[in-house]
């Protein structure tokens, strides 16, 4: 018989959530400390939420896994393994090995959070702590607006110079997309409500009026669009599935009339310079498309590659810190080559498929509808754009936020595997007695007063 699920008890239950609460708390509040202290920031969050993982694993392992945590260990794995060897023969070894472990440890943090978070009173801790941090990183954006440029009504030029280092140290770049991941992935555990979806406007407003950047709110319109045009494509309407492919067509024929007839001025300016650091990433792929040049060779030589000067050139030269590319998978491509690439786009795959059959496949235990489809697309798209992702590439907090949404969603099945395990346990242990007692039944004969003859 399959081992019962293992519980904790009332105290450790307890505990679980409390720990669900501060790892997400730990998560969002590094940018608070970052301001405040900088190396301190830098040298508290990994030990930190290491430690707080390792209180999962000593809580939840005795519960026995499921097949969704076992394929997600399986394609980490393989993951880990294979983006080992173009670190081992990158242009910096030592440095690439670094990075090389961060991943990898973000990758086994992954596994131990999807196991906890198959406890119910533990996601809904968490839940609660994404949306709250999302509340504490739009206020620390307005802080740090009013910090640096005082109180005075936001312009598109002012604000470009907060997606640098500002006056606080914070690159305000990396807090928006926090804030709205966390938002987001918290209607993985908490009912959606209009009082919410208000908030969620002003945490989208904020980061992008108060920042300079047109990134957020182009990525969640892009997600948004995206979510409707697969729903309209499902539909069990002819005519909106009818509709649906003919917007799919309609955008996608507009997207490559612009993109052909449109001058590389313009197209650069449109992505605020990033087509001239894709361009870069493309070459520096194009010279060693197998293995690539290994983590944060984008470095080493990129503002000797960047095309012209010009004032959007001097800009990205100043501005870009630790944002690589500006392109997740362009990144991949120049760093990690088609070797340490296709692992990576298939674990993208696994993760998009995983939100897939939570918005669309049938289950007794999932509430909450297509909210995990919509933040995958929200990463997915914002790949396009940054760095910070499902490749754990830059280490910091939005990687983390991204690797803790990849566990809400494997433990959204593996609910739906214990629940499926529970009733089939359940079915066992009445179907038994009757088995073990019906050898003995049959010995008797149907003469016999009260016994009915079993043949």
């Amino acid at each position: 018989m399959t081992r019962a699920i293992a519980r904790p008890n009332h105290s450790s239950g307890f505990f679980s959530i409390g720990l669900g609460f501060t790892l997400v708390a730990v998560i969002c509040f590094y940018w608070c400390l970052y301001w405040v202290k900088q190396d301190l920031a830098i040298l508290l969050f990994r030990p930190t939420v290491s430690a707080l993982t390792f209180l999962f694993v000593i809580l939840w392992y005795q519960r026995p896994s499921t097949m969704a945590e076992r394929k997600l260990a399986a394609i980490l794995a393989l993951l880990c393994a294979i983006l080992l060897v173009p670190s081992m023969v990158a242009s910096d070894p030592t440095r690439a090995i670094t990075d090389w472990v961060k991943v990898t440890l973000l990758c086994a943090l992954c596994l131990v959070w999807s196991r906890a978070l198959r406890d119910e009173a533990t996601g809904k801790a968490v839940g609660m702590s994404l949306l709250f941090g999302a509340c504490v990183l739009t206020v620390l954006v307005l802080v740090v607006y009013v910090n640096s440029l005082g109180w005075v009504l936001p312009t598109y030029k002012a604000t470009r110079i907060l997606k640098g280092i500002t006056t606080t140290g914070i690159p305000l770049n990396a807090v928006p997309f926090a804030a709205i991941l966390s938002y987001f992935s918290a209607f993985c555990f908490i009912p959606s409500s209009k009082r919410l979806y208000f908030l969620g406007i002003i945490i989208c407003g904020v980061s992008t009026l108060f920042t300079g950047s047109r990134a957020p709110v182009a990525v969640v319109g892009v997600s948004v669009l995206a979510l409707a045009l697969i729903s309209a494509i499902r539909s069990n309407k002819l005519a909106v599935r009818a509709w649906g492919v003919f917007c799919l067509l309609v955008f996608v024929t507009a997207t490559i009339i612009v993109v052909r007839n449109a001058a590389t001025r313009d197209i650069d300016k449109l992505s605020e310079g990033r087509l001239d650091l894709w361009s870069v990433a493309w070459q520096k792929f194009l010279e060693k498309p197998l293995i690539g040049n290994g983590f944060d060779s984008w470095d080493d030589d990129l503002v000797s590659r960047l095309p012209g000067e010009y004032k959007m050139t001097s800009v990205i030269a100043k501005n870009v810190q630790g944002g690589g590319y500006h392109n997740e998978y362009l990144t991949m491509l120049a760093e990690q080559g088609l070797a340490g690439t296709i692992p990576a786009l298939y674990f993208f795959g696994f993760v998009f498929v995983t939100c897939w059959k939570l918005a669309f496949r049938r289950s007794n235990t999932w509430r909450y509808g297509s909210w995990p489809l919509f933040v995958c697309i929200v990463i997915l798209a914002r790949a396009c754009v940054e760095v910070p992702g499902l490749f754990g590439y830059a280490n910091e907090p939005s990687d983390y936020l991204c690797f803790l949404f990849v566990a809400i969603a494997v433990s959204r099945l593996s609910i739906e595997e214990d629940y499926l395990r529970s009733n089939m346990e359940t079915a066992t242990q009445a179907v038994a007695p009757q088995a073990r007692t019906a050898p003995r039944l049959a010995g008797f004969r149907s003469s016999d007063k009260g016994i009915a003859h079993i043949s």
